[in-house]
């Protein structure tokens, strides 16, 4: 594995193991839309609209699942606001800068869902000693709303659906 992904890992791993410094409201995941498309539709449809927004692109991994149960892809992210927001910050904090959002099948009949590891509650871990915590809480909030509203043109049921860990 490369070094970027083993961040990225330790950093998801580090925030599924803190929960309790989120508030109890807000989970590590937000289940952001049940799509009206296939898998690899939705996927095609998430990668267009990633192409046309401000974010940028670094990974798209397929995650493999046992027996090949499930279909997910997991894409990586960044947002030069956040970073910008971010920027002064300690380099121990820039898990919390990279966003994902996950395309995935479950359910009976195998549908499909998009959902992204919530930038808040991230920004509430990481953050937590900062002196600048209220803003950047506020940066990745505004984050947040970015990736709804990029996955908002894509043919489905928009939720927001906070997921364990809460």
């Amino acid at each position: 594995m490369n070094k970027p992904l083993n961040i990225l890992i330790a950093g998801v791993m580090l925030i599924a193991t803190l929960p309790g410094l989120a508030a109890d409201d807000i989970g590590v995941f937000e289940t952001v839309l049940r799509s009206a498309t296939t898998f690899e539709e939705t996927n095609d449809a998430l990668v267009e609209a990633i192409g046309r927004s401000d974010f940028v692109l670094h990974a798209s991994h397929d995650v493999r699942v046992p027996d090949g149960a499930h279909k997910a892809r997991v894409h990586v992210l960044t947002s030069p606001d956040y970073l910008a927001a971010a920027a002064g910050e300690s380099p121990r904090t820039v898990s919390a800068q990279v966003l994902r959002l996950a395309v995935y099948t479950w359910d009976e009949g195998q549908k499909t869902h998009i959902n992204m590891a919530n930038p808040v509650a991230q920004a509430q871990v990481f953050y937590a000693g900062s002196d600048n915590k209220a803003a950047l809480v506020q940066a990745s909030g505004n984050a947040a709303a970015a990736l709804r509203a990029l996955v908002a043109g894509i043919p489905g049921e928009k939720v927001s659906i906070q997921t364990e860990p809460k």
